[in-house]
């Protein structure tokens, strides 16, 4: 199974047959939900179409195999949380093994800086996690650039309902940023 570079969309092989295009239709339904849902959970933008893409990946597979799973869309969150999971993981490994080849004497003035913004971050993911699921997910796809109608669409909510979780949102990292004394300027 391969993926288109633009976009995510699946190219059903072409001994697929009904399997292929039973999955294809199923993607269709799918795929933007998938990429919202992947969206929603802090993996950053440019990253969620891979583990969507390996995600559906995975379900083809499946698919080929076994045939449809009795709840293909329970499924794919399954996997979509599974490959989620696997992506935090993979990433710090990484962060690790960077750390680990990069002499001691070369971070010495920099050490900080980093062990400073590792903490920001770690600040400014906690916030984000304490809002409700709804809000989060309008804030980042807000802050992806979506505009308020295609955030409605997408979600199946109002504009009126997206600018309420927005503001609710924005109100509420406010005021826990002023209880955290963050700096503002983590969110710029």
């Amino acid at each position: 199974m391969a993926f288109r570079k633009r976009g995510v969309g699946p190219v059903a092989p072409p001994d697929g047959g009904a399997a292929g295009a039973e999955f294809e239709a199923f993607y269709r339904e799918n795929a933007p939900r998938a990429l919202l849902f992947v969206s929603s959970k802090g993996v950053p933008e440019q990253d969620v179409q891979e583990v969507v893409a390996a995600s559906f990946t995975r379900m083809w597979s499946r698919w080929q195999t076994d045939g449809a799973p009795e709840g293909p869309r329970p499924y794919l969150y399954r996997v979509l949380q599974n490959r989620i999971a696997d992506y935090w993981r993979e990433r710090a490994q990484r962060a690790r093994l960077v750390a680990d080849s990069v002499d001691d004497t070369d971070l010495v003035s920099s050490r900080d800086d980093f062990t400073e913004s590792v903490e920001l971050a770690a600040q400014v993911r906690d916030l984000l996690g304490g809002l409700p699921e709804r809000q989060r997910q309008v804030l980042m796809l807000s802050v992806m650039g979506l505009p308020t109608r295609v955030i409605a669409d997408q979600l199946e909510i109002t504009t009126g309902a997206v600018r309420t979780h927005l503001a609710a949102a924005r109100r509420t990292l406010r005021h826990d940023m002023d209880e955290s004394r963050m700096p503002r300027e983590a969110f710029e």
